[in-house]
């Protein structure tokens, strides 16, 4: 399906991709031309370096919360979060040592 994979050139082209020879794109759950348009432009409009689009806000909490925490560390958050955050914080955070 086009929208799941993408053509290349020649199986070469294709190896040159998947090894990172080259910069291009794979496969589209992990990288495409339109994802990659809006994550320059919001870090455009932000005034940032770059910016990282997530599927879902709970992936966005996810990828922050292990970007910027280690184990050792502490988070002091409000009772009235989103439910499922409350639960990540409790029960999946914790098992890396937050």
């Amino acid at each position: 399906f086009l929208t799941s994979s993408f053509m290349w050139e020649s199986a070469q082209h294709a190896a040159d991709l998947f090894s990172k020879k080259i910069k291009g794109f794979t496969y589209t759950r992990t990288a495409n031309p339109t994802t990659a348009a809006f994550e320059k432009r919001i870090a455009a409009l932000e005034g940032a370096e770059r910016a990282v689009a997530t599927s879902t806000g709970m992936s966005a909490i996810q990828a922050a919360f292990f970007t910027f925490l280690k184990a050792g560390d502490h988070v002091i958050s409000s009772r009235s979060l989103f439910g499922t955050t409350v639960g990540f914080i409790n029960n999946i955070v914790t098992k890396f040592g937050i």
